[in-house]
C-alpha cells in the first residue's frame, strides 16, 4: 500500500523566543514493510542544523528556532510504500542493548488493573500469537484514543482511569496501549530469544 503523509507541527509563544533548539524525530526510515519513496522536511520560523541517528537508530533531525519568531512551524511530507508483515519489524537496530527493554521503568509499572487484564489475556500459541492476542485485549479494555489529558501518566494510573472494564473515566495519551502492551508483555514472559 502506496501511503501519502502530511505533517504539521505548529508551536505559537506569546513573545519572541531569543533561543530555542528542538530535536525532531519526524523521518522515517525504510526497514523490513517499508519503504520511503520520498520525504521531506520543511521548517519555517527555524531551520535544522545537523541531521543524526540517536541511540535507537531513529533520524533525528536538530533543529533552531530564529531568534524573535513568534511561531515555528515543522512540516514533513512524503510518500511510504507499506507492506503487512503483521507487527514484526525485524531485529532491533541502533546501540541500545535488547535487555534494556525487558525492564519495568516508571511508565510500565504493573498496577492492579493491568495485573487483572493480564490475567484475563488469552496465552495460548507461540509467542507472537500471543503478543497479538494480548494487544486486541488491551485495546478492547483500554481503547485508542489521541485525546490528551497527561504526558506522563504511566501505564498503571491510565488504565484505573478508563471507563470500559476497568475503572474511571479519563483518557490519557494515545500512547497508553503501548504502556499498556509493553507492561503485560513483561508480565507474560516474552522475551526477544522467542
Amino acid at each position: 500500500m502506496r501511503l501519502r503523509v502530511e505533517h504539521k507541527t505548529h508551536y505559537t509563544y506569546n513573545e519572541p523566543v531569543p533561543y530555542a533548539l528542538q530535536q525532531v524525530r519526524l523521518r522515517p526510515k525504510s526497514r523490513p514493510g517499508q519503504t520511503i519513496v520520498d520525504w521531506d522536511i520543511e521548517v519555517r520560523g527555524g531551520q535544522v542544523e545537523v541531521a543524526f541517528e540517536d541511540e535507537h537508530a531513529n533520524s533525528v533531525d536538530l533543529v533552531s528556532f530564529t531568534p524573535g519568531e513568534m511561531e515555528i512551524e515543522i512540516i514533513c511530507r512524503g510518500t511510504v510504500d507499506v507492506e503487512d508483515q503483521a507487527g514484526v519489524v525485524g531485529p532491533q537496530g541502533g546501540y541500545v542493548p535488547l535487555w534494556l527493554f525487558q525492564r519495568s521503568t516508571a511508565l510500565t509499572r504493573m498496577g492492579p488493573q493491568l495485573a487483572k487484564l493480564v490475567e484475563s489475556a488469552p496465552t495460548d500459541g507461540n509467542p507472537l500469537e500471543v503478543l497479538h492476542a494480548l494487544s486486541a485485549h488491551i485495546i478492547d479494555a483500554v481503547p485508542y484514543s489521541t485525546d490528551q489529558v497527561e504526558i506522563r501518566s504511566d501505564g498503571r494510573r491510565c488504565s484505573e482511569r478508563r471507563p470500559r472494564r476497568l475503572s474511571g473515566s479519563r483518557p490519557c495519551l494515545h500512547h497508553r496501549s503501548t504502556r499498556h502492551g509493553l507492561s503485560c508483555a513483561l508480565r507474560v514472559g516474552i522475551s526477544d530469544d522467542e
